[in-house]
């Protein structure tokens, strides 16, 4: 289906496509969106529902999030600073404007957390909506369900590509810095060419 984004605008990817998360925190947010990942963006409902050419082509089931009908985000008061929080998760992602409702409606309610006793205590005390994820990725939700262990291959995608971003702007960085040393190495070598040629003037005067 994504090979058939170009053609048909009412679809913007997927929503690994959209988040970019910060490093040490990817493991984290590829755990929350856990069989959402690969979930397809539609920005209109009824232009996907009347695509039977597309529908047709459908051979397993997939994950559908229809943008246009999420309602804006709404939620107070803001538990960041209760104990054992580290913050919202939507706080350590990057996104592109227009998907902001998608994004808060996928990590708004979820609380990243020092550990997972930290999780259970502040489940007695806040809402059910909430849920609780770990910086190494162990998940707490309702109050009483835990999903734990390491993720599959199909749904570490966002930490995949958090991990080649950082790559990039590792060799970025490497190549900054090989451009400067190679300037320096240039004019040090026209130094020594000019104290060379001093030194020959010298030598034949």
């Amino acid at each position: 289906l994504l090979s058939e984004t170009q053609r048909r605008p009412f679809i913007d990817g997927i929503v690994a496509d959209i988040i970019v998360a910060e490093p040490q925190y990817a493991r984290a947010v590829d755990a929350a969106l856990e069989g959402l990942t690969d979930a397809l963006l539609v920005n209109s409902t009824g232009d996907f529902l009347q695509d039977d050419e597309l529908l047709n082509k459908l051979d397993s089931r997939i994950h559908v999030i229809c943008m246009d009908r999420i309602a804006p985000f709404c939620d107070c008061p803001n538990q960041s600073d209760q104990t054992g929080v580290l913050g919202r998760l939507v706080e350590y992602v990057q996104y592109d404007c227009r998907f902001s409702r998608v994004v808060w409606e996928l990590l708004g309610h979820v609380l990243i957390v020092e550990s997972l006793d930290a999780a259970m205590q502040l489940a007695g005390r806040l809402d059910a909506h909430y849920r609780y994820v770990t910086p190494d990725g162990q998940v707490f939700s309702k109050g009483h369900l835990l999903n734990m262990g390491p993720v599959g291959k199909n749904v570490g995608l966002i930490s995949r590509k958090s991990r080649i971003q950082e790559l990039h702007e590792a060799i970025a960085s490497l190549n900054r810095q090989i451009q400067e040393h190679s300037g320096v190495l240039v004019d040090t070598e026209h130094k020594n060419e000019h104290l060379a040629a001093l030194c020959k003037e010298l030598r034949t005067s």
